[in-house]
C-alpha cells in the first residue's frame, strides 16, 4: 500500500487556504461554523501515528461544491460516501449534497447551504474556503485517492489498536493476529477494488454541466430547454438530449423534393443534406434512452405531437412490412418506440423490422421481398430511419444479444443510461413549443453538402484505442457516423440554409458529446457479450437436459421440438442436443426413422 504522501501543488494549495483563513478572521482563528461540533476544553491530544485527513477532505469537499455530478462520480467509484469524512464541515454538506442528489435537486452551493441550515454568511465563508483548497476540479481523482487510502488507513489503525487491546487483556496471540492478519487482508482487497475506476478514462465522469456547454449556442440547446421542461425538477440531459438529437436528425435526414429530374435518383442521391466520407452520410438519428420506470420518459409526448404537425411521423410500431410502407411516404421520418423490448425480443413480430431498420441506415435505401403471399417487393428509393426509443436497463440486459450488436443495429443508436430511480412530477405551468418548432424548421430548411476533414474526430478514436476501450463497434461508429452529424448539427446558422462552416470548436464540442455518449453505451451494454451468452447457453442447457431427465426410458424427439420449438431453429436445437450428448448427458438414437432422446445414466441420477 502506497504512503500518503503531500505533493508540491497539494502543500502549495494548503498553503494558500491557511493563508485565506488567517486573513479573513484578521489573524484570529476562524469563527466556528454553527454546525460544527462544539469546543470544549481538552487535554492536549497525543500525536497521532496517522497523516491528518483533514486538507484532502476539504479540498475534495471544495471540489463538489464545485462540480457536485464529477465528483460524486468518483467518490461512488471510490466507494466514497458521508461517513468517509473526518472533517465535521465536510461530513455535514457530503450528507447534505447526498441528500439532494437523491431527490433529483441540483447540489449546488445555494441549496446545500438551506439543506444544512444556520447562517447562510457562514455558510458562504466555509464554502469559500474550501472552494480555495482546490483552486480546480482537475485535482478532484488525486483527493478522491487520498481520502480513500485515509479511509484505508484508519480502519487498520482501528484494527491494530483493538489487538493492542485484546493483547494487554491476555487475548490469544494466533486468534489477535488472524483478526490483524484478516483486517489488512480487507484493506487491500478494498484498494484493488477502488484502484483501476479511481482515475477515469476519458469517457468517463463527463458531467451534465460539460454537456451542456457543449450544445450552448446551438439549436440543439432550446430544443433540450423544451424537453426538459416537462417535468418539476426538469428531466435530465439524459432524457432531453437523444430526443433532442432525434428530432434535429429527422429534419436533416429529410429528402429533397421528388420531380422528373430526381424520379431516376435513389438513396443518397435524394438526401437533402449529405456530409462527404465514403460515399456519403445522411444525418439520421437513433436514439435509445436507457431508464428505469417511472422517470417520465415519455411525459408529455412532444416528439410525436412535433412530427405529427410537420407531417414526418410515421407511428410508434411496427413490423418490417409496416415500416417498408411508411418509409415508401416518408423515408426520413420519425418512429417514436415507447418500449423497445419487443424489438429485442427473437419470439415478437417486431423483430423482424431491426434489419429493415439496419439495412435503411446502411443502404439509404430498401428493396426487399417481405411478404410470402403476395412476393411483391417493397421498393423504398430513400431511406434513412430517425428513431427515438425507450427501454429499461433490466429489460435490455435481460432481452439483448450479442447477435444484435455484431448485426449493428444496436450499434447505430446513440445510447443514454441511468438505473437510479428519481422523483419527479408532471409540470402543471404552460409549456410553449415555439422554441423547439423553431429549431425544427431552422434544421429543416437547411440543404449542403459537406465536406470534413479526413482525419475528424482523430484524436478521439486513438483515446479509445489507447485506453482499450471495449465494444469497438461501438466506438468506431460513434467516431466515425455520429461524430460528424454532431459537428453538424452543432454548427447550424439559422440565417445561412446553404452554406455551413464546422470550425474547430464545433469538433471540439462534438467530441465531447461522442466521449459521453461512449460511457453511457459502456454502462448500458456492458452485461452483453460473450460471456452472457454462455450463461444464456447454459441456462437452455439445463431446461433441456430437466426435461429429458423426466422421460429415463427415452423420449421421442418430435416431443422435444413441440416442448422447445418457441423462438428456436431446427438447427439451434440440434446444435444444444448434439453438446448435451458430448457432454455425456444424453444418448441421441435413431430407431426405425425415430430419433429417441435418453438421459445417460449419470444424467439420470
Amino acid at each position: 500500500m502506497n504512503d500518503l504522501v503531500l505533493t508540491p501543488d497539494e502543500l502549495a494549495i494548503g498553503k494558500r487556504a491557511q493563508a485565506a483563513l488567517l486573513a479573513s478572521a484578521g489573524a484570529a482563528a476562524p469563527r466556528p461554523h454553527p454546525w460544527a461540533r462544539p469546543a470544549t476544553a481538552k487535554p492536549a491530544p497525543v500525536a497521532s501515528p496517522l497523516p491528518s485527513r483533514a486538507p484532502s477532505e476539504r479540498a475534495l469537499t471544495g471540489a463538489l461544491l464545485q462540480d457536485p455530478d464529477a465528483v460524486f462520480t468518483l467518490a461512488d467509484a471510490a466507494g466514497i460516501v458521508a461517513e468517509s469524512f473526518t472533517d465535521p464541515d465536510c461530513l455535514k454538506i457530503w450528507r447534505a449534497a447526498a441528500v439532494l442528489r437523491h431527490q433529483g435537486k441540483p447540489a449546488d452551493m445555494v441549496a446545500i447551504a438551506e439543506a444544512i441550515g444556520g447562517d447562510a454568511c457562514d455558510a458562504m465563508q466555509l464554502f469559500s474556503e474550501l472552494v480555495d483548497a482546490c483552486p480546480t476540479t482537475a485535482y478532484a481523482s488525486r483527493y478522491v485517492d487520498q481520502v480513500a487510502e485515509g479511509q484505508r488507513r484508519l480502519k487498520l489503525s482501528d484494527a491494530a489498536r483493538m489487538a493492542a487491546e485484546a493483547l494487554a487483556k491476555g487475548g490469544d496471540v494466533s486468534v489477535v493476529a488472524g483478526q490483524l492478519k484478516a483486517a489488512g487482508e480487507a484493506a487491500d482487497i478494498e484498494a484493488e477494488e477502488v484502484e483501476p475506476t479511481a482515475t477515469p478514462r476519458p469517457w468517463e465522469g463527463i458531467t451534465e454541466r460539460q454537456i451542456a456547454e457543449a450544445i450552448d449556442g446551438s439549436l440543439l440547446e432550446p430544443m433540450v430547454r423544451v424537453l426538459s421542461s416537462v417535468t418539476k425538477p426538469p428531466l435530465p440531459i439524459g432524457i432531453a438530449l437523444p430526443k433532442a438529437l432525434g428530432l434535429a436528425g429527422c429534419a436533416l435526414s429529410q429528402p429533397i423534393e421528388y420531380d422528373r429530374k430526381t424520379e431516376e435518383r435513389r438513396g443518397i442521391e435524394l438526401a437533402r443534406n449529405v456530409i462527404e466520407t465514403a460515399g456519403g452520410q445522411t444525418l439520421n438519428v437513433m436514439a435509445c434512452i436507457v431508464y428505469p420506470s417511472g422517470e417520465c420518459k415519455d411525459i408529455g409526448n412532444i416528439p410525436a405531437t412535433l412530427t405529427h404537425s410537420e407531417g414526418v411521423n410515421i407511428g410508434n410500431a411496427g413490423s418490417a412490412e409496416g415500416l417498408a410502407d411508411a418509409y415508401i411516404s416518408n423515408g426520413a421520418g420519425m418512429l417514436i418506440i415507447s418500449e423497445l423490448q419487443p424489438y429485442l425480443d427473437a419470439n415478437k413480430w417486431q423483430h423482424t423490422a431491426t434489419g429493415l431498420l439496419t439495412a435503411g441506415w446502411n443502404q439509404h435505401q430498401i428493396k426487399v421481398v417481405l411478404s410470402r403471399r403476395t412476393g411483391e417487393p417493397r421498393d423504398v428509393r430513400y431511406c434513412a430511419p430517425n428513431v427515438i426509443a425507450n427501454v429499461q436497463p433490466k429489460v435490455l440486459a435481460e432481452l439483448a444479444d450479442p447477435l444484435l450488436l455484431d448485426s449493428g443495429f444496436l450499434n447505430r443508436f446513440l445510447f443514454t443510461y441511468s438505473d437510479a430511480p428519481t422523483s419527479r412530477r408532471p409540470n402543471t405551468d404552460p409549456i410553449s413549443l415555439e422554441p423547439l418548432r423553431r429549431a425544427f424548421k431552422a434544421y429543416r430548411r437547411m440543404q449542403v453538402r459537406v465536406r470534413v476533414p479526413q482525419d475528424y474526430l482523430q484524436n478521439v478514436l486513438d483515446e479509445f484505442i489507447a485506453h482499450d476501450a471495449p465494444l469497438p463497434g461501438h466506438y468506431n461508429r460513434l467516431v466515425n457516423e455520429y461524430g460528424p452529424r454532431l459537428a453538424f448539427m452543432l454548427a447550424v446558422d439559422p440565417n445561412r440554409t446553404r452554406t455551413l462552416e464546422i470550425t474547430p470548436a464545433h469538433w471540439e464540442r462534438a467530441a465531447v458529446l461522442v466521449r459521453w455518449f461512449f460511457g453511457h453505451a459502456c454502462r448500458a451494454l456492458e452485461g452483453i457479450g460473450e460471456d452472457r451468452y454462455v450463461r444464456r447457453m447454459e441456462a437452455r442447457l439445463s431446461r433441456m437436459l430437466a426435461w429429458i431427465q423426466k422421460h429415463p426410458q427415452g423420449v421421442q424427439k418430435k416431443f422435444f421440438t413441440l416442448a422447445f420449438h418457441k423462438g428456436s431453429t431446427a438447427a439451434d436445437r440440434d446444435r444444444d442436443l448434439n453438446e448435451l450428448e458430448e457432454r455425456g448427458q444424453i444418448f441421441i438414437q435413431k430407431t426405425g426413422g425415430r430419433t429417441i432422446l435418453k438421459p445417460t445414466k449419470e444424467a439420470a441420477l
